[in-house]
């Protein structure tokens, strides 16, 4: 099976649990979606889109495997040696995942020229039902919904905690919302006491269009992880693809086939394009469409500035 990058990248929230050792360990399933956590939090990861696999296919197998849970030391193996590719918008970002045995388990990887092989270790122990906390949490919502620039995010946290110089592991962080539904935060300093107090608009307008769950999103919550994404209804007749091409065709599988060109599509009328935040180009699945009215293209194209994004 096929994985991505970002599948492996959950291995930033784990950590050594003596009590549960399994938890400093990345689980893949065998749909390719991943899970990763410290006990007191988790990320899940869905599979590879479909249209992405396609575009894999005369690279990767794409070969039926088992889910398996690797070490965090193999997560991060695997990480250091996929390369960082701009040269073919991330394409070169994933790796094929071969366990056939829940013992063993091989990862292969491409860097545009060479395929190469590493053999990571697998943890034998079952990893923790994270589909029940998923379908709990996930079912109890409140109708809380905000849109934020997680860019301008992580750094006002990261600053708060460096204020509260909590050095352990109960770094408390409280959270409040206004009527403008903006976002209040608040820590302490536990040995000194002075507080801190941080504030975070989120996205007015346009942009703050919700970004709606999909199947894979549906299935967590209703406690089922384990069958894959169908992308296949994407509606393509009148979407210009990454390469500036109009996609009426078979999305092509050679990679060379998704590099951008340097010159930007003309659209019919300037003051009318906008970014459609709630749909994905289809054909390379990491940017939102734009329209003119008239048109739609991915949004990779033009850039941010032609669009006012932030």
């Amino acid at each position: 099976m096929i994985i991505s990058k970002s599948n492996l990248l959950v291995v930033n929230l784990t950590k050594v649990d003596k009590q549960i050792p399994v938890l400093d360990c990345v689980r893949i399933e065998d749909n390719g979606s991943s899970i990763g956590g410290n006990g007191k939090s988790f990320i899940a990861v869905s599979p590879v889109p479909y249209d992405t696999k396609l575009k894999l296919k005369n690279i990767f197998n794409d070969e039926k495997s088992n889910g398996v849970t690797v070490t965090s030391d193999t997560a991060k193996e695997v990480l250091k040696n996929i390369p960082n590719d701009t040269r073919f918008q991330g394409m070169l970002e994933h790796s094929e995942v071969i366990s056939k045995d829940d013992k063993t388990v091989r990862f292969e990887l491409h860097d545009g020229a060479r395929k190469r092989s590493i053999d990571g270790k697998v943890n034998p122990m079952s990893y923790p039902d994270y589909r029940k906390m998923y379908n709990r949490c996930l079912n109890n919502k409140k109708s809380i919904q905000l849109v934020v620039n997680a860019k301008r995010l992580l750094p006002l946290i990261d600053t708060l905690m460096k204020i509260s110089e909590d050095t352990g592991d109960f770094s408390k962080l409280y959270i409040e919302f206004t009527e403008e539904k903006d976002i209040i935060l608040r820590m302490q300093n536990q040995e000194t006491g002075p507080r801190a107090i941080g504030l975070m608009w989120c996205y007015k307008g346009n942009d703050n269009v919700w970004l709606e769950n999909n199947k894979w999103e549906e299935e967590l919550k209703n406690g089922n992880i384990n069958n894959t994404i169908d992308n296949s209804n994407i509606n393509r007749s009148s979407v210009v693809s990454c390469n500036g091409s109009t996609n009426n065709s078979s999305i092509r599988s050679d990679i060379s086939m998704v590099r951008k060109t340097k010159g930007a599509k003309k659209t019919g009328n300037k003051s009318l394009a906008h970014i459609l935040h709630g749909e994905l180009c289809p054909e390379c699945s990491k940017y939102h469409l734009a329209t003119d009215g008239k048109n739609k293209w991915c949004s990779c194209i033009k850039g941010c500035n032609y669009f006012k994004r932030s």
